[in-house]
């Protein structure tokens, strides 16, 4: 667990050897009778690297990896897939959308849940499901 603080914040980043995804986190963890909270978490990017990501851990069902915040009409087409990839954020623009596909191509499932949510938390959108080939 790393932790990094200014005078009004503290991060938490917690590092989940193998695990590549918020879902993953949280269906193995709780096979061990662990709970989490909503944040920062360290999931598996590559064989070598660590990539920070927001994961949601007390919507249901599963766990949801953020993938784009979109808090600015300041966007171009470079932002779309990679954005502030270091600082994932409710608050801020991020994107990690062009990693989308290789976050979902390592589960095992035979298809997939996204969430999409629009102005606040919790409040327009839904979640949907869709066959584990869908990109």
């Amino acid at each position: 667990m790393l932790s990094s603080s200014n005078e009004s914040v503290v991060t938490l980043i917690f590092f989940y050897h193998n695990r590549r995804s918020c879902n993953q986190i949280k269906v193995y963890g709780s096979q061990l009778g662990n709970t989490y909270d909503d944040g920062v978490y360290m999931i598996k990017e590559n064989d070598v690297d660590f990539l920070p990501v927001f994961c949601d851990m007390t919507s249901e069902p599963g766990a949801y990896t953020l993938l784009v915040t979109s808090t600015s009409n300041n966007w171009n087409a470079k932002d779309v897939k990679f954005r502030n990839v270091e600082k994932p954020s409710l608050g801020n623009d991020y994107s990690i959308l062009g990693m989308a596909d290789q976050i979902k191509d390592l589960s095992a499932a035979k298809s997939l849940k996204y969430r999409l949510e629009a102005n606040s938390r919790g409040t327009w959108g839904g979640i949907w499901e869709a066959p584990i080939d869908y990109t």
